[in-house]
């Protein structure tokens, strides 16, 4: 996702386009490389492409749209992303929760002949297209949402893992690998993991707990056996990612790791082209994006990859810094102290 998206609040109000607006017909739309025909000509104004938001929703989006006349919003709807645009508003809002802005400083929504213009980037962006400009062309190219870096939801369980050295904030991914994620959040509301120790710590690579016994040899699983691992082709060993920790194949109990590897290695792709298998089970988006923020890929489908850190990178790599001795455990221990499980409110 657009990380610069999250980090705006600005305007969208509602102006008159008659003094600083102009039609454009020698615009054109493409969509994937294919034409987008438009019922109402693009809007060209502060050098900024905009659309009728009903026509950026339905024709380039291919996404839901309604309208609410009481609270005079629009809402559209794609999977499980929503955005609510107020054009009377500062603001639109992300699955509830992320205010975020039409565009640069000064780039505000207006209404033209009944229609609510927006800007076609912003939107796009949103829903994670990449939109380029040529030629009087805008070409709009859809991409691949990964979970781990998707919009979150209010509602959504998130956790914190406080230590000794900082706080780790995570999200849960229960769709893809719901016992996982059980156990883990079990195990945290009842304390099992209070004053547990990281006894792996392997800088570049992860840091490992979970264990109460602290050797890497104990830990139990909520159902007092083990569990079998739940993989998905959707969830990778990127950087931050949350994963379970076992002996052998379904054999998943207590111990998880979080990976902390900064940089994906640079035979990344070379590892990939090596065999035919790979290329369909490393596509180029993922590539990309393990280039984009590192991670561990050479481990993909061997274990469970159930969550992934939102917040507390710096603690991770501080903790994946430490002294250690030859077993990978650090001289002075690393503690959890507690966790605490909570609903995601905004």
């Amino acid at each position: 996702m657009k990380k610069h998206i999250l980090l705006c609040i600005a305007a969208i109000t509602i102006l008159s386009v008659n003094t600083f607006a102009a039609a454009s017909d020698n615009m054109k739309i493409t969509l994937d490389g294919n034409p987008v025909t438009l019922d109402t000509p693009i809007v060209i104004k502060n050098s900024r492409s905009f659309v009728p938001l009903r026509e950026i929703g339905e024709k380039i989006l291919h996404a839901n749209v309604g309208w609410d006349d009481k609270s005079r919003t629009a809402v559209l709807s794609k999977g499980d992303m929503t955005v609510a645009v107020k054009p009377d508003s500062d603001k639109m809002v992300v699955n509830d929760m992320y205010t975020l802005s039409i565009d640069s400083e000064g780039t505000k929504a207006f209404i033209e002949k009944g229609y609510t213009y927006l800007p076609v980037r912003v939107l796009c962006e949103v829903f994670n297209y990449d939109v380029g400009f040529s030629n009087n062309t805008i070409a709009i190219e859809s991409n691949v949402i990964l979970p781990q870096f998707s919009y979150m939801h209010k509602g959504d369980t998130v956790a914190t893992i406080h230590t000794n050295y900082g706080d780790i904030s995570l999200r849960f991914f229960p769709e893809y690998a719901p016992k996982a994620v059980e156990n883990f959040i079990t195990h945290a509301k009842e304390g099992y993991y209070d004053g547990v120790i990281f006894h792996r710590v392997i800088d570049n690579f992860v840091i490992q707990g979970g264990d109460p016994l602290g050797t890497g040899m104990g830990g139990e699983s909520i159902w007092g056996e083990p569990f079998e691992n739940e993989v998905s082709i959707d969830l990778r060993h990127f950087r931050g990612a949350l994963c379970m920790a076992n002996s052998g194949a379904n054999t998943n109990k207590s111990q998880f790791y979080i990976v902390q590897c900064p940089e994906a290695r640079a035979d990344l792709e070379a590892m990939v082209n090596s065999d035919a298998r790979n290329v369909q089970l490393f596509p180029d988006y993922v590539i990309e994006k393990y280039k984009e923020v590192g991670g561990y890929p050479y481990i993909d489908f061997g274990y469970t990859v159930f969550g992934q850190v939102t917040e507390g990178m710096d603690v991770v790599d501080k903790i994946a810094s430490v002294e250690t001795d030859e077993s990978d455990k650090p001289i002075e221990d690393v503690i959890i102290e507690s966790i605490e499980v909570s609903e995601l409110t905004n």
